[in-house]
């Protein structure tokens, strides 16, 4: 087991919309400043909650939103060697508009980026790229793809269109990517050297290997 390494793939990193509007151009930053980004609601309801009361920061705030204590009770407690950030900003995926889901994007991206990645080594990034427009998003991954702490592309499979017709398979798959699907009920997927899985009847996520970052990684999917 020395030769195998702990990595914690979907660690869930949250903000306050004001966070990311130092990374917001004008006219998104005085949108988001005025109301929020205002994501569409998923109609699912939790008695308790979603996230994890423990994970909610000393000092207040959301869970999972304070990099310096997620080091202290995630990294350290558990001695991890990689915690895969891939945040929650993907289900802008659902919204309207196209144009302000990419900015938000982007501005997460910038964010994570600025005041997540280098916090500790063990922080690795899932950069978010919004589906309503491929080109868009093609042009966020060849923006900051090549940071080498990003080693994922995160989408919502929650979109205002099917991801399998053809600009959005063209768009994507020109770009040497790690995908991740954030899915319910999405099946298995085997990419190009993966190692494929038995089937799993209540699969949630499917993440494509590939990334250079993790050679020795065999990403898990469930």
């Amino acid at each position: 087991m020395d030769d195998y390494q702990i990595i914690d793939v979907d660690v869930h990193n949250e903000q306050d919309d004001r966070a990311l509007l130092p990374y917001l151009q004008e006219p998104w930053r005085s949108r988001v400043a005025a109301s929020g980004i205002g994501y569409a609601g998923s109609g699912y309801y939790s008695p308790i909650g979603v996230m994890k009361k423990d994970s909610i920061p000393p000092g207040g705030g959301k869970a999972g939103s304070d990099p310096d204590y997620m080091i202290k009770q995630l990294i350290e407690g558990y001695n991890l060697d990689y915690a895969v950030l891939t945040g929650v900003v993907y289900n802008i995926s659902s919204t309207h508009d196209p144009d302000f889901a990419a900015a938000i994007c982007s501005a997460y991206n910038d964010y994570l980026i600025a005041e997540w990645l280098g916090k500790h080594k063990a922080f690795k990034g899932a950069m978010a790229v919004a589906t309503q427009d491929p080109l868009l998003a093609a042009r966020e991954i060849d923006r900051i793809g090549g940071h080498p702490d990003i080693v994922e592309v995160m989408i919502s499979s929650a979109a205002r269109s099917p991801l399998g017709q053809r600009p959005t398979i063209i768009r994507f798959t020109k770009r040497r990517s790690a995908m991740v699907f954030r899915s319910r009920s999405i099946r298995e997927r085997k990419a190009a050297g993966a190692r494929r899985l038995p089937p799993r009847p209540a699969t949630r996520h499917a993440t494509l290997s590939g990334t250079p970052a993790f050679p020795r990684c065999l990403w898990p999917i469930w």
